[in-house]
């Protein structure tokens, strides 16, 4: 937990809604650096419906996930607040830095810098309106 990964599949739910099922399928991204924030067992399988009965004798029958086949994934985030994506276990490499976004940072701090040399400051040198 907490190590940081980059990642270059994804699992994404989809549905076929004419037979009723549901499975995950592996989609390429961009390579892309996150946080690994856990791990999930995700399942393909057929939807099925159920009995919901007449309402007079209480019978019901809820509906439920017909299990065909599991997925192991991780859990990554890109940023402390975004949803996790699935990740699959054979999706991602292991970074060496420390800072997902070491690069990207760097470069924004070394822009900012140059700007701020040209904004107008008072005679105390504080930034003025």
């Amino acid at each position: 937990m907490g190590a940081i990964v980059t990642v270059l599949e994804t699992l994404e739910l989809e549905r076929s809604y004419n037979d009723h099922r549901r499975f995950w399928v592996r989609k390429a991204i961009e390579a892309r650096a996150g946080w690994l924030v856990g791990y999930r067992t995700v399942f393909d399988g057929t939807i099925e419906p159920g009995f919901r009965g007449d309402g007079l004798d209480g019978e019901y029958d809820p509906p439920y996930l017909k299990i065909e086949k599991s997925h192991r994934c991780m859990l990554v985030a890109f940023t402390p607040y975004s949803k996790p994506v699935h990740v699959p276990l054979d999706g991602f490499d292991e970074l060496a830095t420390n800072e997902p976004h070491a690069g990207v940072l760097q470069k924004d701090r070394e822009l900012l810098s140059r700007e701020a040399k040209n904004w107008p400051r008072d005679a105390k040198g504080r930034f003025s309106k």
